[in-house]
């Protein structure tokens, strides 16, 4: 029975049906959703890979930047998500960053699909899905093409964002950054691997060894019900290993994959990945399952840092936010309580008063002065 619901490609297909992908109707849309970032407290925003508006971005944020419209700091990215893109995507990438490199949304990152994702059966792991003998997921490009691709945008001095849910993926990324540090010694380039789902003890260590941003979307560390029959229960004591990163020394940043985490506007809010990052249940519900491993589990200060000076790293925009010190923006937000002491399963109801951008204010609940 259809349900209307749509999810990542099928959305795509209908807003190509209904003709919704012009440049006008996307920055009108966008603008839209950076007042909601805006109310929920959101100044800066990295776009992982701008889905089906590759050749359209620029013109986007060009018109968001001229309306006004783009009250937020921006980093971009270009993506590679098929081995057939392999021989131009470098080039495209060096090309935005070239051309965006004087304005308000820079675009300077190249994004790398490693593999899918679990629900999928396409997250590459080390053992075959449960109840599929010899799946064990897949990944986009071979090792070989991963090496040789990572290895030519370090030479170009290009940040690397990778899409890595399963294990044998992080450990592949990791790889590949690990031989792309030995080939270019001092290297500037700051390495993020996201969403990390299941992740071998080794390879935290290695995160740490390496230098390698871990970022997640705390939206999903919740028990995962759905992805519990598909793995073995030693993978899913392997979710999301936050804790475990922050204590190698691994720095943390969050996001939340909007639109594609499947959990609908509010979900974006800082504000309720906290809760979820701090419980590891499912926002408001404290009688509820708690997502291996329970240590897991971070504390707000720590989870405050990754939403602010860690994320401003990874954007390389440490100097200028992310602490409130002489020199830095005001981009401040004012709660009406206090994080710490708020009773955990109540942090994602806490309210946004006021979020400023550079000392002006860009959004301002209604009634509050």
């Amino acid at each position: 029975m259809p349900t209307g619901y749509l999810l990542e490609g099928t959305i795509w297909q209908a807003i190509e049906a209904l003709q919704l992908t012009s440049v006008d109707s996307i920055a009108a849309g966008t603008a839209r959703v950076i007042e909601e970032y805006n109310r929920y407290g959101i100044t800066a925003v990295f776009d992982a890979g701008p889905w089906e508006a590759e050749d359209t971005q620029v013109a986007i944020l060009q018109k968001l930047d001229a309306a006004g419209d783009l009250t937020i700091h921006f980093g971009g990215s270009q993506y590679i998500d098929d081995a057939a893109e392999l021989g131009d995507i470098v080039a495209e990438v060096l090309a935005l960053k070239s051309g965006t490199a004087d304005t308000p949304y820079p675009i300077a990152t190249l994004k790398i699909m490693v593999d899918g994702t679990v629900e999928g059966l396409t997250a590459a792991m080390f053992e075959d899905y449960q109840g599929d003998p010899d799946n064990r997921g897949e990944t986009v490009l071979s090792a070989t093409a991963l090496n040789k691709l990572v290895s030519e945008a370090v030479a170009q001095n290009l940040d690397i964002h990778f899409h890595a849910l399963g294990e044998r993926a992080i450990a592949m990324a990791l790889d590949a950054i690990e031989l792309a540090q030995a080939d270019y010694p001092g290297t500037k380039v700051r390495f993020t691997i996201s969403h990390i789902q299941v992740m071998r003890d080794a390879d935290v260590q290695r995160f740490a060894r390496l230098g390698v941003i871990a970022q997640g979307s705390l939206l999903w560390a919740a028990y995962d019900d759905a992805a519990r029959p598909l793995l073995s229960e030693d993978q899913f004591n392997r979710f999301y290993r936050y804790q475990s990163l922050l204590e190698a020394g691994v720095r943390l940043t969050f996001g939340c994959d909007f639109p594609s985490n499947g959990g609908g506007l509010s979900t974006v809010a800082p504000l309720y990945n906290i809760e979820v990052g701090h419980t590891r249940q499912a926002a408001g519900d404290a009688a509820g399952p708690v997502q291996p491993r329970a240590s897991e589990r971070l504390g707000i200060a720590s989870l405050i840092e990754g939403y602010t000076l860690n994320g401003a790293y990874q954007m390389r925009l440490e100097n200028e936010i992310g602490t409130i010190e002489v020199g830095k923006q005001a981009d401040l937000v004012l709660l009406d309580k206090n994080l710490f002491e708020v009773e955990p399963h109540q942090i994602h109801e806490v309210d946004v008063l006021t979020t400023w951008l550079a000392g002006k204010p860009v959004y301002e609940a209604p009634n509050h002065r």
